[in-house]
């Protein structure tokens, strides 16, 4: 017998908004459930790098100070269609019994990171074309925010691992504010950020320090890659993992009475990926501690 279902999908899709009511929606207008496996998170990664880029277009053809901080908002927009596509998807499979619970919801969140890659990517890839002089006039946010200074890859320092925890968890808690209020465009708004920052910052970082680098510029990259990005995808998950969380407990705490059987089933799901989230904050807060000072005292730290 399939798991229950999480909460009760209108299977009539009245009133659904899909992604192809957007102009690049039409570019992916099949459902999440046309494609599985790579390719479809392939399609999803292509969709995050194509909504982020048009946003980062967009918002610097307008000129506006800290163009940026818009683009964060324009991407998030273009993005809460799929969004919402992919948890009713989610719905879908319970309670066709396509997938069990468990499974569904690890799918979901495997969707929605690919879409945050994508975003992640496409802010990066502005950050290479543009380059760190003029980004800094259209997101002088992240750089204040990060505190830069003069710091490279090489010199950056690397908090504990309780440290480390203790800051990611509030971050966790911002984005399971986000989602129990604002559900999908919350959590989206949350990443978006997220990408934005990480991706900047990173490309910053990196690029500085592969001035001073005897190594060939490739081979700098891929190893600043394996430094940071096993620890930063384990937080992305952490966060993705809390926003499910907090979206599935603000939908069914305000469609079922606290006597309904099918609360206990919401409150399962809730707890479980409050559980993962938890964890995968816990092993981003240790690799973080440690994997990039292993990695980066190879190019000379």
């Amino acid at each position: 017998m399939p798991a229950p279902l999480p909460f009760r999908p209108d299977l009539s899709n009245r009133g659904h908004t899909t992604s192809g009511h957007h102009v690049i929606g039409r570019l992916f207008d099949a459902p999440p459930s046309g494609t599985s496996g790579s390719r479809r998170l392939a399609r999803l990664w292509l969709e995050g790098a194509s909504y982020t880029s048009c946003a980062l277009l967009m918002a610097n053809a307008f000129g506006i100070p800290q163009a940026g901080f818009f683009a964060v908002f324009l991407a998030a927009a273009g993005l809460a269609a799929r969004f919402e596509a992919i948890l009713e998807e989610n719905r879908r499979d319970i309670l066709l019994g396509v997938l069990g619970s468990p499974r569904s919801n690890g799918k979901t969140a495997a969707s929605v990171l690919a879409l945050f890659l994508g975003s992640f990517s496409a802010f990066s890839a502005a950050a290479l074309w543009i380059g760190e002089a003029r980004m800094s006039h259209s997101f002088a946010f992240v750089l204040d925010v990060a505190d830069l200074g003069h710091d490279t890859i090489l010199t950056r320092p690397f908090a504990s691992a309780p440290a480390l925890f203790v800051h990611n968890a509030v971050v966790l808690l911002a984005f399971v504010a986000l989602s129990a209020v604002y559900r999908a465009y919350g959590a989206l708004l949350a990443l978006e950020w997220n990408a934005c920052i990480w991706a900047l910052v990173l490309t910053f970082l990196v690029r500085r320090g592969m001035t001073g680098s005897s190594l060939p510029p490739a081979l700098f990259v891929l190893m600043a890659a394996v430094a940071v990005l096993p620890h930063l995808i384990l937080e992305a998950g952490a966060y993705i993992a809390g926003s499910l969380a907090a979206i599935f407990l603000s939908k069914g705490l305000m469609k079922y009475d606290p006597t309904d059987p099918v609360l206990r089933d919401v409150m399962r799901a809730v707890a479980s990926l409050a559980a993962v989230a938890i964890i995968a904050l816990l092993l981003g807060a240790v690799v973080e501690a440690s994997l990039p000072r292993f990695v980066l005292s190879s190019l000379g730290r």
